[in-house]
């Protein structure tokens, strides 16, 4: 838990990825698979017994909305190596949660990479594989949407 740091209610923009929109208020309107996305992240990060937020270094820690932008990595082992962590941006593409999105403050000079391949790359090659299945945002129908 992030309260021993003294953070409770943390918001974070994950790095790299965009979910699909929720309705919020009359200003932004729902879209397909934007409940189903939610409704996943939290279920993990409610049940993740460590989670860590990687930032991109020389870059800004803050957006917009003054939300934390990172890659959200999480374990649900009690204790677990950093081995044991799995991006959960990453594994939104997988899934067909999200899409790939590359803003100007999440690319640039600094690459972040693990063992010579950059996020960016891993990201685009997630997003590739929920494409060529098809899934959800990538062709699905979403059964819970009234269209």
């Amino acid at each position: 838990s992030l309260a021993k740091y003294g953070i409770y209610n943390e918001s974070v923009r994950y790095l790299k990825i965009n979910t699909p929109e929720i309705q919020h208020g009359t200003s932004i309107d729902a879209q397909p698979w934007g409940q189903e996305a939610k409704k996943y992240n939290n279920n993990v990060l409610r049940n993740a017994k460590h989670f860590l937020i990687q930032t991109e270094r020389n870059n800004t820690y803050r957006e917009t909305y003054e939300r934390m932008l990172g890659y959200v990595w999480y374990s649900n082992l009690d204790n677990p190596k950093i081995s044991d962590y799995v991006c959960l941006n990453a594994e939104m593409l997988t899934k067909g949660l999200a899409f790939t999105y590359f803003f100007d403050e999440s690319v640039g000079a600094n690459p972040v990479d693990y063992n010579g391949i950059t996020y960016t790359n891993y990201f685009l090659n997630c997003e590739l594989y929920a494409k060529k299945l098809g899934i959800k945002v990538h062709g699905e129908r979403d059964p819970n949407f009234n269209y």
